[in-house]
């Protein structure tokens, strides 16, 4: 349940480690995040792909499944009729779908948000605490009081922003683009054409490696260029109110607004042409087809007109050993497009994406109005209250500062003791189910069960933390401001990676971009490690004194779910030591890939929505996956204890499970988002297990039956 904007591998990672998209931090890609701003309907953009998504779910027959959506709010109501054998999930779940009312400024309600919402409230105490001390401490309050001095805010409007407004709006040519481009002043205040930063190797994840990155684009999957669902509509709707406003703001009129916009989209469905889409991340080969080795030789070879060396020297990290190009078409194409005739189109797309990823930090008055707008793609009505906005924005920014913290003043070492132990036992009993699986080979189980044995087991918080002491801003005691302390921490986090370049990566301080106070849980398939976190170490998930079988319906199916991922589609492809890397046999992959496209072929008929369209499987093929062999995994413990109450664990399972969001919302997870919606996510996993026919009678005609023969476990 990520929300990072990066491309590709970063893409992948951050979608594919994560528990659940299950409300607290989730967000679009780069479709509903404040950053990259949104596209209003119309004018330009209405002769562009007025289709919509027919093709999302192409390879199937339209066929309703035997369940309401229930997860939309409203949905349920008194006359909509429960029952355990026909709609599990929403028998168990009736009276929460039926009366649960969204809050304001918010797009979902689940066990996790709840879970969070406890969370919170012990940050937003942290964060006004003068007893606790330290530099960490200092940064993280500091940046929230400066993003709450709305006196302060309102004082320096857009004085701040424009100077650096303005030397764009001075570039005249493709010779001035460049030069800007790869200066101090771009790199640190302009959106950029593309991207550079350092993750671990694929084929040798100990040590940090140069990824360079496509262009970001404003409806975030590219598809959304060529055949636009309901969402894209929404986001292109958003994205041309949030730049016409900050435009306004910056001096111009209507008709110069409308001429950069159209300019700024014409660019981004040139480019998106050739960006991997939603569905192509998800993909299998998606980690071969980002695997691209360079040379800065070959880079500068392949990229004659754009500046793609100059950019990333300016960065401070050309001196990299090891370079990927992810997208050696986005690099030609980009090549293709920069040239004198697109400049308008260029500097477009640079003034109107560093508009809109710095307006959120403006006035109040903008902010409200921005907030507004983005509010409106996911159906999410008033506003959350702004200790808890600025608490979301200074978790993000000081990731690690945040998470240190919390753990030191609310995670004792008896839970992460306790957890550790849980997560042991559920590998144990993966080992069990490798060992059953017919369809593998000696030779592939003996890796896999390698793998198992190798994965490093991460719970609650690190012993070690990364180092945060270069992270400082000026205070406002200072004379500093919230949108310059933005800035100098973006500095600061570039000065730490220049540090890294042609380093090892130091896997015990493995908290990273992930708040360690969030409700979720992620696998990360490059270090072959399963990190439970303290912030999903609550409510529904665990509790010391919850029974056995609510422990291995919640915290157990969660450390499960995150085991699956090593061997799901994507993690499949990762050794023991975290590296990409062919351990399989070709007849194994083959069965393996069969196996999954069976999955994908059963999402794929599937309709979420009245409109007729199909679910997409193969987006959430590997999450699908991971949930249903999760709860396999805690079936084959409940065999070990002869008094094991099923029905217990089954409903705890689904508890955990509730979820009521917007229509719009529910959309995205649908269109965009890698994992399945949460009343699938019960229903369909929960179909494929024999202990559940068994414990309730299942038989043919029930809404829960699938025939043995047409289930669809991976594993």
């Amino acid at each position: 349940m990520r929300s990072k904007k990066k491309r590709a591998v970063s893409l992948f990672l951050a979608s594919v480690l994560a528990l659940s998209a299950a409300g607290c931090s989730q967000t679009a890609q780069g479709a509903q995040t404040s950053e990259n701003g949104r596209m209003e309907a119309g004018t330009q953009a209405s002769g562009n792909g007025e289709a919509k998504a027919s093709d999302k779910g192409k390879s199937a027959k339209k066929e309703m499944t035997p369940w309401i959506n229930s997860n939309v709010a409203g949905t349920v109501t008194e006359s909509t009729k429960a029952d355990l054998k026909d709609d599990f999930n929403l028998a168990v779940n009736y009276d929460y779908l039926k009366d649960k009312k969204i809050g304001e400024g918010r797009k979902r309600e689940t066990c996790t948000s709840e879970l969070q919402d406890i969370t919170n409230e012990q940050l937003l105490k942290m964060m006004t605490d003068d007893t606790i001390k330290g530099h960490d401490a200092e940064l993280i309050q500091e940046l929230y009081a400066m993003w709450l001095d709305w006196d302060k805010r309102n004082s320096v409007g857009m004085s701040e922003l424009m100077p650096h407004i303005e030397v764009i709006q001075k570039l005249e040519n493709l010779a001035d683009l460049t030069e800007y481009l790869s200066s101090e002043e771009g790199i640190s205040y302009g959106a950029g054409l593309s991207g550079a930063i350092l993750m671990p190797d694929l084929e040798d994840a100990q040590w940090y490696c140069l990824y360079i990155e496509g262009t970001p684009l404003s409806l975030g999957d590219s598809d959304e260029y060529e055949k636009r669902t309901s969402l894209g509509e929404r986001n292109l709707k958003a994205h041309r109110e949030t730049a016409g406003l900050l435009l306004k703001m910056a001096g111009y009129g209507e008709k110069e607004i409308e001429k950069l916009l159209e300019q700024e989209y014409a660019f981004e469905k040139e480019i998106a042409s050739v960006i991997m889409s939603t569905a192509e991340q998800q993909a299998p080969d998606a980690m071969q087809r980002i695997l691209n080795r360079v040379t800065v030789e070959q880079l500068e070879e392949m990229s004659p007109n754009y500046p793609v060396v100059k950019i990333t020297e300016a960065l401070g990290l050309i001196g990299s050993d090891r370079i990927i190009l992810q997208e050696p078409e986005w690099l030609l194409k980009m090549n293709e497009l920069y040239k004198e005739e697109n400049f308008e189109k260029l500097k477009s797309y640079l003034l109107v994406h560093t508009l809109t990823r710095y307006g959120k930090n403006l006035d109040e008055e903008t902010f409200r109005k921005l907030k507004k707008i983005e509010n409106e793609v996911s159906g999410i009505t008033g506003s959350e209250p702004d200790e808890k906005l600025a608490l979301d924005t200074v978790s993000k920014a000081l990731t690690i500062s945040v998470s240190k913290v919390y753990s030191q003043k609310y995670v004792g070492p008896e839970v992460r003791e306790d957890v550790t132990n849980i997560i042991k036992e559920c590998i144990g009993a993966y080992r069990t189910m490798l060992s059953s699986e017919d369809w593998l080979s000696e030779e592939t189980r003996k890796k896999a069960v390698e793998k198992l044995d190798n994965i490093t087991v991460n719970a609650a918080y690190p012993d070690k933390w990364q180092d945060t002491k270069g992270l400082q801003f000026t205070p406002r005691k200072d004379g500093g401001s919230y949108f310059t302390a933005c800035i100098e921490l973006n500095k600061c986090n570039r000065e730490l990676d220049k540090k890294k370049v042609n380093t090892k990566i130091d896997r015990e301080a493995w908290a990273n971009d992930m708040a360690l106070t969030t409700a979720n849980a992620y696998y990360n398939p490059l270090d072959n490690s399963i990190n439970i976190i303290a912030g999903i170490l609550g409510g529904a998930f665990y509790r010391p004194d919850m029974t056995y079988e609510e422990k291995l319906a919640g915290i157990g199916s969660v450390i499960g779910h995150e085991i699956s991922h090593a061997f799901d589609p994507n993690g499949a492809q990762f050794d023991k030591d975290g590296n990409f890397s062919k351990w399989w046999t070709d007849e194994d992959y083959a069965a393996f890939e069969a196996r999954a496209q069976k999955l994908i072929g059963y999402y794929n008929t599937i309709v979420p929505f009245e409109d007729g369209e199909n679910y997409p499987g193969e987006n959430v093929q590997g999450e699908a996956i991971a949930d249903i062999a999760g709860v396999k995994c805690m079936l084959i413990l409940a065999k070990e204890r002869a008094d094991f109450d099923y029905d217990l664990f089954f409903r705890a399972y689904t508890i955990s499970w509730r979820s009521v969001c917007t229509r719009e919302y529910g959309e995205y997870i649908v269109y965009q988002d890698v994992h399945p919606m949460n009343y699938l996510r019960v229903n369909v996993t929960l179909k494929q297990q024999p202990e559940f026919y068994e414990t309730y009678g299942i038989e043919e005609g029930d809404g829960m039956y699938m025939a043995k023969e047409d289930r669809i476990s991976v594993w």
